[in-house]
């Protein structure tokens, strides 16, 4: 089994040096106005910019996700996957904005990604006409994320955990199985960087091993 990958959010350059570092490790997660600068040897995932803007009590442009695309499909590769348009908090809404742009994303030819939450469970997913290629963990809820994570990496092949910001979450995440995270945290302020740097190092010195079980889940 890979070890995860870990994406600092909306920080190429960060990215960029980490994966000279820890090469096949690192990725990052781009949302609309995050790019200060384009990708040239780091794999990057594309956000929808729903949560960032739902957290600042502020409304979401259908024109940044379309610009924002559109300067995806500069970059040289492609993305690893995209998140198709969500509703924090709310599942059945979400499933709707899953059905409205899917048709309307997929011949951009990326894999695309479904933002599960509150109200979406792994059995209602397989009955989706269009099967996502990677299921996002986000909802904005901590608890329901944590209490279901497991079971969705046992369901999917692929799962990203969305806001893995703090060291012992990074093990969690591994020992879930997922084979992403992302944080806005690890950035080159603080110790918060010197502790990703920690846990990449010694996830590669020990692997999978039955050592990361002393992190438990929430």
């Amino acid at each position: 089994m890979a070890l995860p990958i870990v994406m600092p959010a909306n920080n190429v350059q960060t990215a960029e040096e980490l994966n000279i570092e820890f090469p096949g490790r690192i990725a990052t997660l781009l949302a609309p106005g995050g790019w200060k600068s384009k990708p040239r040897d780091v794999p990057f995932a594309l956000d929808n910019g729903r949560f960032s803007v739902w957290s600042r009590g502020k409304q979401w442009k259908v024109s940044d996700f379309r610009k924002h695309l559109d300067e995806a499909t500069e970059v040289g590769y492609d993305p690893l996957w995209v998140v198709v348009p969500d509703v924090v908090q709310d599942g059945p809404r979400t499933l709707e904005e899953w059905c409205r742009w899917y048709d309307r994303l997929k011949p951009y030819g990326w894999n695309l990604a479904l933002a599960v939450q509150q109200g979406i469970t792994p059995d209602i997913v397989k009955k989706l006409d269009n099967q996502p290629d990677v299921i996002f963990i986000g909802g904005g809820n901590t608890i329901w994320k944590w209490r279901y994570a497991r079971q969705w990496c046992k369901e999917f092949r692929r799962v990203h955990i969305g806001a893995v910001g703090t060291e012992r979450r990074l093990w969690m995440a591994q020992r879930c199985g997922a084979e992403s995270s992302d944080s806005n945290v690890w950035r080159p302020i603080g110790q918060h960087l010197n502790r990703l740097r920690k846990y990449l190092r010694q996830s590669e010195e020990m692997g999978n091993s039955e050592m990361s079980k002393g992190f438990g889940l929430m």
